[in-house]
This record gives structure tokens, sequence and C-alpha cells, in this order.
């Protein structure tokens, strides 16, 4: 009898040592996490902050600095993809609380880029307009003035599909007029809504298969960055994606400048589907790592892949 009562006193001092060991990993996570979200180190404070949830999954105070934090980076991560709408809607579910901590200066300041973005895209809109208005009135040279404006600009997809439906009109036009070669081909150039199509050769299939193969290999200035930091990850797989997204406009133009009117209308819905399934794919990818640091990371890295594929694709099946 003895024995079963010392067994008894002996399993609820180690369940005790056990709980108060827990507890304090947790104390000394939150505290951490804490000093890290001060120092403006989110993705330090996350780890923290994961830490804590190992150990007590309904701890409300790490739940909520988490659930604040991924807002903000995501938000602005949105932002950066020109994802102007997505962006305010992620700020806009943010817990309050925010104003709490130091983090609300990043938040604030966030809330006022994207209200200047918005009011970006509004002007850019307008521009596209007169662009438009331009090409109908047979005005090419101030068409294009117009267009290099707008390329110094950040663009949704929207608006770069507008903007280089656009360029290779006129490209199509001049080249009606009888412009001479040398002519055209600098227009092209300077016309071109990513800033690097320029006037190509025959069998310009394999001659785009060699410089998508070119990219690839050319990726390989981002493997530092690529085993580096989160961060760095982030702005290495935003700039892959950046190329592949870069070289799909500038084979989509080509396309437009090839294909029939009847073509040139259902890849034009095809694009407008392919554009969908890429973000929802993406956005499926990254529900893996839901309310983690890879989560913006697996977007950008599945965006950037299914845009890569999309570039052989087009070029496989359209260009000529």
């Amino acid at each position: 009898m003895k024995k079963r009562i010392s067994l008894l006193i002996f399993t609820m001092f180690f369940i005790f040592g056990l709980v108060g060991c827990s507890n304090s990993v947790v104390k000394d996570s939150i505290k951490q996490g804490k000093e890290a979200l001060q120092n403006k180190d989110y993705n330090k404070a996350l780890a923290s902050f994961d830490i804590v949830l190992d150990k007590d999954s309904k701890n409300e105070e790490a739940n909520t600095l988490k659930s604040i934090i991924n807002g903000y980076l995501t938000a602005k991560e949105y932002l950066q993809q020109g994802k102007v709408e997505e962006a305010q809607n992620t700020l806009k579910g943010i817990d309050s609380k925010y104003n709490e901590y130091s983090i609300k200066d990043d938040i604030n300041k966030l809330k006022t880029e994207i209200e200047k973005a918005k009011e970006d895209n509004k002007t850019i809109d307008e521009d596209i307009i007169k662009l438009n208005a331009l090409y109908a009135n047979h005005k090419y040279d101030d068409a294009k003035n117009l267009i290099l404006e707008l390329n110094k600009n950040q663009l949704n997809d929207k608006q770069k599909e507008e903007i280089n439906s656009i360029n290779n009109k006129i490209i199509s036009e001049e080249k009606n007029l009888g412009s001479n070669k040398n002519t055209a081909n600098s227009k092209e150039k300077n016309l071109n809504t990513t800033n690097t199509q320029v006037s190509v050769p025959k069998n310009q299939k394999k001659l785009y298969i060699n410089k998508l193969d070119n990219i690839k290999e050319g990726l390989k200035d981002l493997e530092v960055k690529y085993s580096g930091s989160t961060s760095e990850m982030k702005q290495a797989a935003q700039e892959e994606y950046k190329r592949w997204d870069t070289s799909l406009n500038e084979i989509y133009g080509v396309l437009e400048s090839q294909l029939s009117s009847s073509d040139m209308k259902q890849l034009k819905e095809e694009q407008r589907k392919w554009i969908s399934y890429r973000d929802n794919k993406a956005k499926k990818d990254s529900l893996e790592f839901k309310g983690g640091t890879m989560e913006s990371l697996t977007y950008l890295a599945s965006s950037g892949e299914s845009t890569k594929n999309r570039c052989y694709q087009l070029v496989e099946k359209y260009m000529k």
C-alpha cells in the first residue's frame, strides 16, 4: 500500500514538473516573440509564437499576434504583386489589437501605400483609356510615348494585357503602312510593354525555346538567396516569377501579331482561364502552410512555376 502511495506521489510530482517546464517555455517564448515584434523582426517573432502554440495551441496572445503578423506580411506580399484589392481586404481582416503593438506603424504605413496604389491604378486605367483613343485616331507617336510612361508603373495582369494588345496593334499598323525594317525594329523595341521584345526573324519557335532555356539557366544567380533567410527566399521567388511573367507577356505580344483575329480571340479566352488557374493553384499549394511564414513563399513559387510552364506551352502550341 505504501509503495502505491509513493508511486502516486512521484507521478504527481513528475506531471507537475512537466507542466511547470512547459509553462516556462511558453512564458520565455512569448517574451522573445514580443521582443522580436518590437524590433520588427517578424520572422523571428513568428518562430517564437509557433513554439508557444506547439506547447499551448489555445494560447490567445500567441494566436492573436501570429495572426496580426501573418496578415501584415500577406498584405505586403499582395501589394508587391500588384494585387491591391487583395492587399486591402487582408489588412481589413487584421485584429484591431495590432494598435497595441509596434507593428501598428508598419501596418498604417502599408495602408497608406495601398491607398496610393489604388490612386495610381485609377490613373493608369484612365491613361489606358487615353491610349485607346490615341490608337483609334492613328496618333501612334503619342501612343508610344504614353506606353513608355505606363511601363514605369507596377501593372496588374489586366493592364499588361490591354497595353500589350494596343502595342502590337500599332506594330501591325506600322508594318502595313510600309515602315522600313530598321525603323520598324526600333519601334517594336520601344513599344514593347516589357521593354524586352524586339523584332524577331523567322523560325521564332526555335528562337523562343532557346530564350526560355536561357532564362531557366540564368536562374542560378538566385541560388544564394534561395538558401538564405525566409525574406531572401521570398525575394528570389518574386524575382523568378517576374522573369517568367516578363517573358510570357513578350510571347503573348508576338502571338498577337502572328495569329488570325479568330485564333487570337480564342487565345485571349484561354489566357483568361489560365490566369484564374494559376492563381487558384498557387492558393491551393500555399494552403498547406496556411498561417505560416512559408505560405506567401509557396504562393510565389507556384505562380512562377505555372508561368514558366505556360511560356513553353504557348511557344510550342502557337508560335510559328
